[in-house]
């Protein structure tokens, strides 16, 4: 999904780009490999959202401080317990996520957070706390940029025109399949039931023949090329 913001934003595709905090990109790319399909589908309208979201230091320190703390980091104590907790929770992270995440705090503690949550809280929660990220860079200086932009619409259009075409696809495929097994079903009845006729038919004449039917020897005497019937 954080593709997909370097998309909309306008820049080459990446799961990096400069609109999006460190942060947040960081915790969308370790949620998006841990979603099922479903809830794919339900963090495309974050990716807009995120556009925009990288802010000062400041921001992006705060946003880091809140996936520390989700993470297991525990605040309060004055600023050497701060500097402390920090410190191990680099560690836990070089140790879980790797050393890059590690040395670039801000990128792992997003990645760190989403696996923590994800794995203790579930899904819910996972979309509660980058609701919270996003929310702490909205109304304070923080501007997305319009996505009204021609080259930014254009690439939204086929983005959109991308997921209906498989959504569409999927469908089709399903409904080829069903039709294909409900003809073989009703073929099998069809000829299931001819037989059955037949075999009907051939039963009845049978035991007329053998009860000495008027009908059947009637028809049989009047033939002029069939023999005489005997009295």
């Amino acid at each position: 999904m954080v593709e997909l913001a370097s998309m909309l934003g306008g820049e080459d595709f990446s799961d990096r780009p400069n609109c999006v905090c460190r942060v947040i990109a960081g915790f969308m790319r370790s949620f998006n490999d841990r979603a099922s399909h479903a809830e794919r589908q339900r963090l495309a309208p974050y990716a807009a959202r995120a556009v925009g979201s990288r802010g000062d230091r400041r921001l992006t320190r705060e946003r880091r401080d809140v996936c520390l703390v989700w993470a297991g980091a525990r605040p309060g104590g004055g600023a050497l317990r701060w500097f402390l907790q920090r410190l191990t929770m680099r560690l836990r992270i070089w140790v879980v996520v790797g050393m890059r995440q590690a040395l670039r705090l801000d990128e792992g503690a997003g990645e760190y957070a989403a696996r923590v949550v994800f794995a203790r809280h579930g899904t819910k929660a996972s979309f509660g706390l980058l609701e919270r990220l996003l929310e702490l860079g909205e109304g304070q200086g923080s501007e997305a940029p319009p996505l009204a932009d021609p080259v930014e619409a254009a690439t939204q259009a086929r983005v959109a025109a991308a997921i209906r075409q498989l959504a569409g696809d999927a469908q089709a495929a399903q409904g080829e399949n069903g039709g294909q097994s409900a003809n073989g079903n009703g073929h099998a009845r069809h000829l299931g039931g001819r037989h059955g006729g037949n075999g009907h038919e051939e039963h009845v004449e049978d035991d007329r023949a053998r009860n000495g039917d008027p009908e059947r020897e009637t028809k049989t005497s009047q033939n002029p090329h069939g023999p005489a019937r005997v009295p």
